[in-house]
């Protein structure tokens, strides 16, 4: 807009101001051309005060726009050219979201062009949102006062001189006195800027391409350069170049570069063989690697640098080759020998069995290259013994503490009931694979012999010999006979029958009652009412016999029939007649004989026949079942113009006859509609007839014509009427009625009625006045029509309702002023909502931008009133992320696509071997400055924390944190515990231990049995007969401990002395001569506790003293040794008496020398015993 105005023709200005009279004749407003230049803009004013809203759509109707004062100069001018009346005027100044602005250029108001009267703006009411600029009249002249908008004031308009292309579209365009000059928007050049900027012509980066945008030409200004890279390749320096108006571009043309991924490193024992063709470690280099022998790689063989500046996966590694851990089996021993890790390539382990066990595989394994052993692990199981097989009698319960039949198992036998055991009872399965004793058996025992009943059978069974433990024996009777007594016995393990032996009887029947109105005769064969008896029935006179008259007892105790019963002969049943009713008496029972019935009939019946019935003794009536007929009534006939139904239940015009009467359309009946046939024989009614129906009479219309016909009589059935209506009033209703034959005409009486419009509403945004001399929306009804504020009326404003129903014209329609239409921002989104039109009066457009990009502007433009939208449109600008660095251990590779660490940046993280990263291993500027992510850390890999294995000790070292990557721990348990496991294990790169946790096994012992005749009491503080375990062992009564009685688990796996026996106690051998003669039985051994000794003398000799001793659990016979003497003398007694004497003696001297000996040796056996335990103490 112009800053100065040229003003010239004063001379016409002063004719000007020689006129207001004749403005005053003005009616509507009218505009003086105040000024007129030649190049500059002209003013215009109108007498006419309007609101503000008015005189701007006044200005922009009839000029350009509301004027904007832009200098004091200017303001000087006005207030010293315009008219000196008494108004006021409007000027362009307006107060927007808090900031006076020039409505008509959009700019804000410039401190050296304020020229506000004193005490202004005050904005009271705070409604003030308006500027007048006071005439010369006023104490105040050309001073501004904020007004309200709603006020009225003269318009002052300008008009420019100035067009869209004065300044080649590049500039704006600057009135001045007498002239008009360009100021040049930024980047052009020239008297009418139509010449544009240029920057250095730029080319394609090595590896890379260039894509541009030439607004104003070719590296003009405001051009745009996108730089990019082939895959890669990544850009150094920036990607975007725009060319600015100092001819340069905003950054040097940026490089394409060979996108790097970190270096791969190896052990030196093992193999990597790398090609490199752009550079060391770069794009499109890939890597194998290989193991030496008994190692393996861990991730891929072969590795290539791809465009993203990573690996196609982690730098790969060789470790030994590892055989799963082997386990020590139960019952064995395992050593083992590792020459580089535990359970690894090379290394052998050699295993071997306790006492009582086989190996089953090799005793020695080896682990291969393949990571597998050379055969699977040995197991050591129980020597096996022979599977004992039992007969079905025979009870075993056995216990194997290491699998079935095997090492140590034992098996105790006895019999089921009604069975006694041959043989020991209990077997033992020994380290040479043989039980202790054969298998026993088991005899079934024997009951006494049983003899078939009197008159009965018995049938037996035996299962283990005749009439021995389980025969059974079933009883059974002949025909006509129960068994008293259980008809199956069994042999008990008691040796006794289950029940007594039963016996036969014979079979008896109910006791008949006596028969009614009868008599019965019975015969006895067997006994009273039992089997085969026989009864006669018969009945007395005038009674006949139900049922069989002859009954005999049979072999199930049932007679052959239910028992006969006597009753009286019947008639046949009666019923009563159809319309009538029966009533009988029975004095015996329903229609028998003396029974009598009566009959009658119902009301409108007659009875034909006999009244009374009685029953005879032959079985008859005394006559035929009477019957019921219905009484008659005359003949009926149809009426004239009618009809009649008739229905007849009976028959024809008789009792309970009725007859339904109608009439044709048209008539209706006089009369009765239903007549019925009574029980007198007459009818219930006279016979009805038929007459015309009658309708209402019917009304001439107003300003109408009616005419009717009457066939019958006057507004009657089938009568008719025809209407019509004067000209210019319209029939409402049919122009026909007929009367129908339900006494109703056709339709309502019709009306005369004036013609119609249709209904008029007002338009949207808009008003409607209407008037109707008849009535609403009829002929000549006329309508006005005008729109609110802000909308303009497209189409008559007078619109009158004519003879023929239509209106003299369409409804018109408000339409909303426009404004100009928006732009989308790049990298932008405007969402508009447009209640009215497309970018029209009220439309409002909300803007954001793009993901990555912040709005430069206000958010949210409006259509106003004036057709100005309330602020420019807004841009959208990149949104920047903080600059990245990275974290130690790690590799960092950026792609930056707008900016450096700008919005959609990427940045790719890893960690070296070991080394994991915590965090996202990829970050992304996000659309509100902020990394997707933390910037990740790189820690070493973290294994399970270990723990010291229960009564162990674990040692470890860490070289970069707790059990952490290359962490190791060694493991080693206490006295009496062997490790079951490896006993070194290593943090791997993997986040895993080498092996499992080791644990700490007790050392085992033999499993104890025990002895024979004696019992065995262990405590396991640890495991069963394992390290520290302790058993106690006593004897039976009569036996002695042969050992030690105590044994404890020690460590080498072995116990503190070999297991004792129980030795029966030990009587003194018995020695006898001729003609003594001696028999013993011995159940231990010879002449110990349970030995027995049975005495006789030759013939001719005579036993003295007891003829049996047994030894007892003392050691001593139950009895002095007897002896012989024969009955001649005394000498030969006395003489064996003394050699017997002189025997027993020596062996009395014998035993107690033997004796002497047996204790000594158990003594210094006991005391090497308790040296050997101090020895042990001490040395622990």
């Amino acid at each position: 807009m112009a800053s100065h105005r040229s003003y010239q023709s004063k001379g016409y200005l002063q004719r000007l101001r020689k006129l207001p009279q004749l403005l005053a004749l003005v009616v509507f407003s009218y505009e003086i051309l105040l000024l007129q230049g030649t190049h500059g803009w002209t003013y215009h004013y109108s007498n006419k005060p309007v609101r503000w809203a008015k005189a701007r759509s006044y200005c922009q109707s009839h000029h350009t726009d509301i004027v904007a004062i832009q200098n004091p100069e200017e303001n000087a001018y006005l207030k010293n050219t315009l008219p000196g009346q008494g108004e006021h005027y409007w000027i362009g100044l307006k107060k927007i979201n808090d900031k006076w602005t020039w409505i008509a250029t959009h700019r804000p108001v410039e401190n050296f062009t304020l020229n506000w009267a004193p005490g202004e703006p005050n904005d009271k009411r705070l409604t003030e949102h308006c500027v007048e600029m006071q005439s010369i009249r006023s104490e105040f002249a050309g001073k501004w006062n904020d007004e309200s908008c709603k006020k009225r004031k003269r318009p002052l308009c300008f008009e420019a001189s100035c067009n869209a292309t004065s300044c080649s579209g590049h500039g704006e365009c600057v009135e001045t006195i007498n002239n008009f000059k360009c100021s040049c928007s930024e980047g052009f050049y020239g008297s009418y800027c139509e010449h544009v900027v240029k920057c250095e012509r730029l080319a394609n980066p090595d590896r890379g391409v260039v894509n541009c945008s030439k607004p104003y030409g070719e590296f003009s200004y405001n051009s745009t350069c996108d730089f990019g890279c082939v895959e890669g390749y990544e850009m150094t320096g920036t990607s975007k170049l725009q060319c600015t108006s100092t001819m340069a571009w905003t950054a040097p043309a940026p490089e394409c570069t060979v996108v790097n991924c970190f270096t791969l490193e190896i052990s030196n024992l093992d193999f990597m063989n790398c090609s490199h063709p752009l550079d060391r470690f770069s794009y499109n280099s890939t890597c194998t690697f290989s193991c030496r022998e008994g190692y393996v790689i861990h991730g891929s063989d072969r590795l290539q640098c791809l465009s993203s500046g990573k690996w196609t996966a982690h730098n790969p590694f060789c470790e030994v080759q590892v055989c799963e851990a082997l386990a020590v089996p139960d019952h064995s021993t395992m050593r083992c020998f590792h020459p580089i890790e535990d359970f690894s390539y090379n290394s052998t382990c050699a295993f071997s069995c306790q006492e009582g066990f086989v190996l089953k595989g090799l005793d020695t394994l080896h682990c291969r290259v393949s990571g597998e052993w050379t055969a699977p692990a040995p197991t050591c199981e129980a020597v096996k013994c022979d599977e004992l097989k039992i007969s079905h009698s025979l009870l075993m319960n056995c216990q194997h503490p290491f699998r079935p039949f095997s090492y140590n198992s034992t098996c105790a036998f006895n019999c089921k009931d009604g069975f006694i055991l041959h043989g020991s009872d209990r077997l033992e399965c020994k380290a040479s694979s043989n039980w202790t004793a054969e298998i026993p058996s088991c005899k079934a025992v024997q009951c006494p012999l049983l003899k078939s009943p009197e008159s009965g059978i018995i049938n037996c069974s035996h299962a283990f010999g005749d009439f021995s433990y389980s025969s059974t024996c079933d009883f059974s009777c002949s025909k006509g006979f129960v068994l008293n007594g259980s008809d199956r016995l069994q042999c008990q393990a008691s040796r006794l029958w289950t029940q007594e032996t039963p016996s036969c009887e014979a079979v008896t029947c109910t006791t008949p009652g006596k028969l009614k109105h009868g008599f019965k005769n019975c015969s006895h064969p067997i006994g009273p009412y039992s089997y085969n008896s026989t009864c006669d029935f018969d009945c007395v006179e005038g009674y006949m016999l139900n049922g069989s008259n002859r009954l005999r007892c049979g072999a199930f105790g049932q007679w052959t029939a239910l028992e006969p019963s006597c009753e009286a002969v019947n008639c046949q049943t009666l019923v009563q007649p159809e319309r009538g009713a029966v009533n009988c008496s029975h004095p015996i029972r329903d229609f028998s004989y003396t029974s009598t019935c009566d009959f009658t009939c119902a009301e409108g019946f007659s009875l034909q026949g006999s009244d009374t019935l009685q029953c005879l003794s032959s079985g008859q009536w005394t006559a035929q079942s009477p019957t019921c007929k219905a009484v008659n009534c005359q003949t009926l006939v149809q009426p004239e113009r009618g009809a009649v139904n008739c229905s007849h239940p009976i028959r024809d015009f008789s009792y309970t006859s009725t007859c339904d009467f109608t009439c044709v359309e048209g008539f209706v009946l006089h009369g009765s509609g239903r007549l019925q046939c009574g029980a007198s024989g007459y009818w219930t009614a006279e016979i009805p007839t038929c007459k015309a129906v009658n309708c209402e009479k019917l009304m001439v219309p107003d300003r109408g014509v009616m005419n009717c016909t009457h066939p019958i009589t006057t507004f009657s059935y089938s009568s008719k009427c025809d209407f019509s209506c004067s000209e210019g009033f319209s029939l409402q209703g049919s122009d026909t009625l007929q009367c129908l034959s339900s006494g109703q005409w056709t339709a309502q009486n019709p009306t005369c009625k004036a013609v119609n419009c249709q209904t008029l509403v007002q338009p949207e945004r808009g008003a409607v006045n209407c008037s109707h001399p008849i009535r609403d929306f009829s002929y000549t009804s006329t309508c006005d029509f005008t729109c609110v504020e802000g909308f303009v009326l497209h189409g008559s404003g007078r619109l009158q309702c004519g003879a023929s129903g239509y209106w003299t014209a369409e409804i018109p329609t408000c339409k909303a002023v426009n404004c100009e239409k928006l732009m989308i921002p790049d990298r932008g989104v405007m969402n508009c909502t447009h209640p009215i039109t497309t970018f029209s009066y009220s439309s409002k457009c909300d803007f954001s931008c793009s993901e990555g990009f912040s709005l430069q502007g206000s958010d949210t433009l409006q259509c106003l009133s004036s057709g100005q939208w309330t602020a420019q449109n807004p841009t959208c600008k990149v949104v920047n992320c903080q600059i990245l660095s990275p974290p130690e251990r790690s590799v960092m590779s950026c792609f930056h696509p707008i900016a450096n660490f700008g919005y959609t940046s990427t940045c790719n993280l890893s960690c070296a071997v070991g080394f994991v990263l915590y965090g996202a291993d990829r970050l992304k500027c996000g659309a509100a400055g902020e990394w997707t992510a933390q910037t990740p850390t790189c820690k070493a890999v973290t294994c399970q924390t270990l723990v010291q294995p229960d009564r162990g000790d674990m040692i470890c070292s860490h070289p970069i944190k707790d059990f952490s990557y290359n962490s190791m721990c060694d493991f080693s348990c206490g006295e009496g515990f062997g490790l079951l496991g490896s006993d070194r294990l290593r943090c791997g790169a993997d986040g895993q231990w080498t092996a499992s946790v080791p644990t700490c096994k007790a050392v085992l012992c033999k499993v104890l049995t025990q002895p024979r005749q004696g019992t065995i009491n262990c405590s396991h503080p640890i495991d069963y007969f394992s390290y520290n375990s302790t058993c106690d062992i006593s004897c039976d009564e009569g036996f002695v401990l042969d050992g030690l009685g105590r044994l404890q688990c020690q460590v080498p796996g072995k116990w503190t002395v070999e297991t004792p026996t129980c030795e029966a106690m030990k009587c003194e051998v018995l020695i006898t001569h001729p003609p003594m003669i001696m028999n013993c039985t011995h159940s231990a051994a010879n002449f110990s506790y349970g030995s027995a000794c049975n005495f006789s003398c030759a013939q001719g000799y005579l036993l003295k003293g007891s003829a049996r001793l047994q030894c007892n659990e003392s050691g001593q016979w139950t009895d002095p040794l007897p002896t012989c003497n024969d009955d001649a003398g005394s000498y030969l007694a006395n003489v064996m008496t003394y050699t017997a004497a002189v025997m027993a003696a020596i062996l009395a001297a014998l035993f107690t020398v033997m004796t002497a000996v047996s204790i000594r040796r158990h003594l210094k056996k006991k005391d090497k015993y308790i040296i050997k335990q101090d020895r042990m103490r001490r040395k622990n």
